[in-house]
């Protein structure tokens, strides 16, 4: 089974046989959960089949490591530790195994962290100290020691030494390099089993309909199990007659007003469910209501029904569905400038709110600390003026600047070592080099820590613009997959006479092949054996990856 050309598995069925009267029946309630339908789940099998070399209907380790490549180390290892996992005899079975990708694949960077926080935290305390950090690094690089500028790069709190778990993965989504293994991993997984497009698909299903349970759960082990036993957020709706159709549309016109208010209500607690999940603020009134408008026009769009008459009437709702989402951009845009302005302002403050600000940062260790370097630095650099100047072609004066300028690079660096910088001092500086030397330092001190926080600022609010760029065009794109592109030419309506759906070019009035798909971004057709669009070149979208048959295939 390994070689790939085998074409018969236990019991002497072919792959597609046993995977449709064995596996499938078993299995396709949790996999749909998952948003893995049958020829996924099938493509997944194939490889599973692939990987299982001893045809044992189970994967160990070590054929993991085989098929998956990479260096193997403990962290690599531990994601598929059948002992761990499963059961240590008969390792990862397809239904275990499936689950691990899943639950390893659809994280992003901050789910990731989390991932690795989680096995160096076995106790669950939600903190980790600086060794626990040291030790997590030669895990994931597979060496015996650490870097030492990375792992002081995150902020552990100075009273304690510790590191919460929320503030971890935070640091972690800009400042990747000590879970980068892990990372680098999941994208080799990626690529050797379905894609990378089709796992950042169903990261984004993860987010959108699993996120209050990785939010509220302690683990992400017990978060995938609370997700294996939630209902259902993706199970197809059967087609109706047209009796029970005509029903249904005067049931849902008489109770109008009371599904608007649930969907209100539902779109409220998810809302709620954000907030607490994350750090970032929530936008005022007007931003709310404006996405609250899309959400609801939405809701009218999927509500409605079309038949072979409606295409116009199709295009020109779904046409105002972008209008109201543009309208809905434009108010957030319009709330963020206005917000950042103000941020900006209240980040320089006033007199008394600067001086409250650096009494705060003085009461901390790394202030003090700030400011000692500081001072050290203007002392240093009054030495070197004078040095300088006074200094001739000897090699001995040119010595003495360089080991000045030297130490001076290292406390702009971050140095917190200052008695080099006290031995240089006693040997250059003159009594009048630290005149007012306190008053200057807290002058300058007060300047770059207020230029520090107005930096810290702006990084924030370019962080958070960047994730609501990333925002918008995911709702966008899901748009264009669920309902078209704004200038699709292709509208998807009921045949009520043939009890089927189709897709209809406009102009030419064209029935779409049922094998094809529309490519979102250029509207030209993809067929059913081409992996890009012939047209703009694109990769297929999660949605029509599905679809996806090269020649030859079964």
């Amino acid at each position: 089974m390994g070689n790939g050309h085998v074409t018969r598995y236990i019991g002497g069925k072919r792959p597609l046989k046993y995977f449709t009267e064995d596996l499938w029946p078993s299995s396709e309630s949790s996999l749909r959960k998952l948003n893995i339908d049958e020829a996924r789940g099938f493509e997944i099998f194939k490889l599973f089949c692939r990987i299982d070399t001893d045809e044992s209907a189970s994967l160990e380790v070590d054929e993991c490591m085989s098929y998956f490549g990479g260096k193997r180390t403990r962290f690599t290892e531990r994601i598929f530790d059948t002992i761990r996992t499963s059961d240590e005899e008969t390792g990862l079975d397809f239904i275990h195994f499936t689950f691990t990708v899943w639950n390893y694949c659809t994280l992003n960077t901050a789910g990731i962290a989390r991932y690795v926080f989680e096995i160096f935290d076995p106790d669950n305390n939600g903190y980790l100290e600086q060794p626990d950090v040291e030790a997590m690094y030669r895990m994931l690089y597979d060496t015996e020691d650490h870097d030492t500028k990375h792992i002081r790069a995150i902020k552990f709190d100075p009273t304690t030494g510790r590191i919460a778990k929320d503030k971890f993965m935070k640091h972690m989504k800009s400042k990747k390099f000590v879970i980068r293994p892990a990372l680098e991993y999941q994208n080799r997984m990626r690529r050797n089993l379905g894609g990378v497009i089709m796992w950042e698909g169903l990261t984004g299903y993860r987010k959108r309909h699993f996120s209050v349970y990785d939010s509220k759960c302690t683990t992400l082990e017990e978060s995938f199990v609370a997700i294996l036993a939630a209902p259902d957020p993706n199970v197809p709706e059967t087609q109706p007659d047209s009796r029970e159709l005509l029903e249904r549309e005067r049931s849902k016109l008489m109770d109008s007003v009371t599904d608007a208010k649930q969907r209100m209500k539902e779109f409220q607690r998810y809302q709620e469910d954000e907030k607490r999940k994350s750090a970032m603020k929530m936008e005022d009134r007007a931003v709310q209501l404006a996405w609250m408008a899309f959400e609801a026009k939405k809701y009218q769009f999927e509500s409605m029904h079309f038949g072979l008459d409606d295409i116009w009437a199709r295009q020109e709702e779904r046409n105002a569905v972008y209008e109201v989402f543009d309208e809905a951009v434009a108010v957030q845009n319009r709330y963020w400038e206005e917000r950042g302005r103000k941020e900006e302002f209240t980040a320089y403050g006033s007199e008394s709110d600067r001086e409250a600000r650096i009494r705060d940062v003085l009461r901390t260790e790394e202030g003090q600390m700030d400011r000692e370097r500081v001072k050290w630095i203007l002392i240093l650099e009054a030495a070197l003026k004078r040095v300088a100047i006074q200094a001739g072609n000897s090699e001995k004066a040119q010595n003495d600047v360089a080991n000045l300028e030297a130490q001076l690079s290292k406390l702009r660096d971050g140095s917190t070592n200052f008695h080099p910088a006290k031995k240089l001092s006693q040997k250059f500086t003159k009594k009048y080099d630290l005149e007012d030397i306190e008053e200057r330092t807290d002058k300058l001190f007060a300047e770059v820590t207020i230029e520090k926080a107005i930096a810290e600022m702006r990084e924030s609010r370019k962080e958070s613009e960047e994730e609501r760029l990333k925002d918008i065009k995911r709702k966008e794109f899901d748009i264009a997959t669920k309902y078209g592109s704004r200038n699709t030419r292709w509208e998807t309506v009921n045949d009520y006479d043939n009890n089927r759906i189709v897709t209809i070019n406009v102009d030419t009035l064209k029935v779409l092949d049922p094998k094809a798909v529309i490519c979102e971004l250029c509207d030209a057709i993809i067929e059913q054996n081409d992996f890009r669009c012939y047209q703009c070149n694109a990769l297929r979208s999660a949605k029509n990856t599905p679809f996806f048959k090269p020649l030859g295939a079964l």
